[in-house]
Order: structure tokens, then C-alpha cells, then sequence
């Protein structure tokens, strides 16, 4: 049972292995390269009893002490994507640790999305850099971000997905995938607020919402720009709930939405 202790060292792991307990997750796919995830031997292996990673940009003699299910020397790995459809291969629960330039963060939740089962959930990892100098779109050696932040929004707002962020460990984003008639009453939904929306502050807000995401829509690649506004505008932007709120709302989720108010 998570506690309010564990929530000042809560890591991305910790939220998987939560996610998965609740939803009775069995299948996990991290999706990496040998610089990003690192925190393999961390998996609950007890919940999610079979796991599998694809690691790309990875040398042939690299070696971890852990199993690679698939992996390319290269950024390109198309043949690890075919076999795995050769295999048919799905998953509950997939962690994204790309190449953190954003071509590549992007392409990776993309193949994620794929990948994924219905009511199945994406934990995107580096969604909230904590510094300018971390979140540079060309890779630095050291603690490196990059850029995974803006694909990640970009991502779920050009699919209208659900989504929020917990603010620990470099911002951990998760992104639920709907099933079709979720997806449905949702939008419905969306259309009875608009159609009888008589509350002046609900509609003052809504009004401030999309505001927020014309503007971001306009950043395009201006990645100086998208840090500085999301610096100013991260708790809308990113759904951003804390630690403690993820742990005390856990014991409220429902199929696979977190009540964010």
C-alpha cells in the first residue's frame, strides 16, 4: 500500500510498479538506449512477469548484466519493430527513455502508441527538466533531459489524449490510451460542456486553456521558447500533480484515469 513516506523518493519505477499492481499489468516494454533508463534491474518483476526491452543506438558488445530483448546499433530499429509485429507482441504498461533530441522522443511514443493495448498506459520519462542548461535539443554528456518534454505535449495534444504529469524524477509523464467508446463519451463530454457551459469562470477558464495551447502550438522548434513557457506555464501544461497527490488519489483510480481537478 503506497504511503505519504514514499513519496519524496518516489521514481519512475516505483509509479510503474504502482500502475501496474492496480491495473493487474503483466507486460512491460521499455523502450531505451544504453545513456537513457539505466534503472532496468529495478522493475517489479513479481507484477510485470514479462518484460522486454528494445534498446537502440547500442553497440553490439554492450552489455548490462540484464536481458536486451531487441536491439540496433543504430536509431533506426524498423527490424525490431518487424519482428516484434512478426511476433505480435503487445504491451500494458511501456516506458519511453529515447534519445532525449526531440525527433526521435517524438517517433518513440509514436511506436509506443502502436505497441500499446487498449486501457493500456505510456510513462514518458524527462518531462520536466529542472534547468535550461538540461534541456538543450542536441545531447551533452552528463545529466542530459534534452528536449522529450516538448514531444511528449506535442504528442498527447495532437491526439487529445489523456494525460498528467508527476512532478518527481524528471517529471514522469503518464498517457493513458482509451478505448473507443471512452474515447467517444469523452468527446461527447467535451461537447456538452461547450454546448451548455453557462458558468462565466468555467468558461473564462477554458477560454485561458486554449490560449495557452495556441500559443504553444506556435513555439514550433523555437526550443528556447518552449523551455521559458514551460517554465512559466507548467502546472496547466503538463497536468503537473505532485508526488504526494499521486499517491493519495491512487486508491481513486478508476480504469485507467486519474481524477486531475
Amino acid at each position: 500500500m503506497p504511503t505519504a513516506a514514499m513519496a519524496a523518493t518516489l521514481s519512475k519505477m516505483e509509479i510503474i510498479g504502482l500502475l501496474a499492481r492496480r491495473h493487474e499489468f503483466t507486460r512491460y516494454l521499455e523502450l531505451c538506449t544504453p545513456t537513457t533508463g539505466c534503472e532496468y534491474a529495478r522493475l517489479d518483476r513479481q507484477i510485470l512477469t514479462a518484460p522486454c526491452r528494445l534498446m537502440y543506438n547500442c553497440p553490439a558488445d554492450f552489455e548490462d548484466g540484464l536481458g536486451i530483448d531487441f536491439r540496433s546499433e543504430t536509431f533506426d530499429y524498423s527490424p525490431c519493430l518487424a519482428e516484434m509485429h512478426r511476433q505480435n507482441l503487445r504491451y500494458d504498461i511501456i516506458l519511453i527513455e529515447s534519445f532525449h533530441e526531440y525527433d526521435f522522443s517524438y517517433r518513440d511514443l509514436k511506436i509506443a502508441f502502436d505497441l500499446l493495448e487498449a486501457d493500456g498506459i505510456i510513462v514518458a520519462h524527462d518531462c520536466l527538466p529542472p534547468t535550461a542548461a538540461m534541456a538543450t535539443p542536441h545531447f551533452i554528456p552528463g545529466c542530459w533531459c534534452g528536449v522529450s518534454y516538448k514531444a511528449y505535449l506535442d504528442f498527447v495534444l495532437a491526439l487529445r489524449l489523456d494525460y498528467y504529469t508527476v512532478d518527481t524524477d524528471y517529471g514522469c509523464g503518464i498517457i493513458s490510451k482509451p478505448d473507443r467508446l471512452s474515447h467517444l463519451a469523452k468527446r461527447l463530454q467535451t461537447y456538452a460542456n461547450v454546448v451548455f457551459d453557462h458558468l462565466p469562470q468555467q468558461g473564462f477558464e477554458r477560454q485561458r486553456s486554449r490560449a495557452l495551447w495556441r500559443e504553444w502550438r506556435g513555439v514550433g522548434r523555437d526550443f528556447d521558447r518552449a523551455f521559458s513557457l514551460l517554465e512559466t506555464q507548467k502546472d496547466e501544461l503538463l497536468n503537473l500533480v505532485s508526488p504526494e497527490e499521486f499517491l493519495a488519489r491512487f486508491s481513486k483510480i478508476d480504469g485507467l484515469r486519474l481524477e486531475i481537478k
